[in-house]
């Protein structure tokens, strides 16, 4: 019999429409958008979390993001309410489900960059200037020796899949870490995807997936 007590809900979202998504569903070719933003559909979309949140997320303990800007910028749309609300509640970044590195939109910006455009969020877990992956022809004590968007244009690269199977166990680990019960992650379709072994179709532009990771069961909230 599953302990209701140790029970732990992760409510997994898929960031908003952004600007590479658009691109790329009209023109299905990487339109070299590094760290895509939010659209306006996205930043819609992100609203329109809210009555959800309302709903069923408004006693969420933990909000998380990655750090990149669309899942960051979704969280803190789809929460401002809750967050104007309770005080004690701040959006953590962490790096572990950054999307799978594939196009040019999952390549990260510097954390220096980053933090000044959401001085809001909780950076202390990200403790690295350039925290996404990268191959290691490309640094030399962790900074970057070329210009990393022009070798891309040039050369793209994908993160080895042994890497993002690594990066599973990192996130799982810090969840199942934490001592909060109910877990609000906004994240990226592709991580989501492989996180499950590819049993479920990708998720769409904020919708939103409940898990429980006792007994590693889902379903779609929206």
């Amino acid at each position: 019999m599953e302990n209701k007590e140790n029970s732990k809900t992760i409510y997994l979202i898929r960031h908003g429409q952004s600007t590479f998504n658009a691109e790329y569903i009209d023109e299905n070719y990487d339109p070299f958008l590094f760290d895509a933003r939010l659209t306006d559909i996205g930043r819609d979309q992100a609203k329109s979390l809210r009555t959800l949140i309302n709903s069923t997320l408004h006693d969420v303990e933990l909000i998380v993001s990655s750090p990149l800007s669309r899942a960051i910028d979704t969280a803190r749309i789809a929460f401002a309410e809750l967050l104007d609300n309770r005080k004690e509640l701040k959006i953590k970044i962490i790096k572990h489900h950054s999307e799978y590195l594939c196009d040019s939109d999952d390549n990260g910006r510097p954390l220096s960059e980053i933090r000044l455009d959401f001085p809001d969020c909780d950076f202390e877990e990200l403790n690295e200037e350039h925290w996404w992956y990268i191959p290691d022809h490309l640094k030399s004590n962790q900074q970057y020796v070329i210009n990393y968007q022009e070798h891309f244009r040039k050369k793209r690269y994908r993160e080895p899949y042994e890497d993002l199977k690594q990066r599973f166990k990192e996130f799982k680990q810090w969840l199942s870490e934490r001592t909060e019960r109910k877990i609000v992650v906004v994240g990226h379709s592709d991580f989501y995807y492989y996180l499950f072994e590819e049993e479920y179709e990708f998720l769409n532009n904020c919708q939103v997936m409940q898990w429980d990771m006792n007994s590693n069961e889902t379903k779609l909230l929206n």
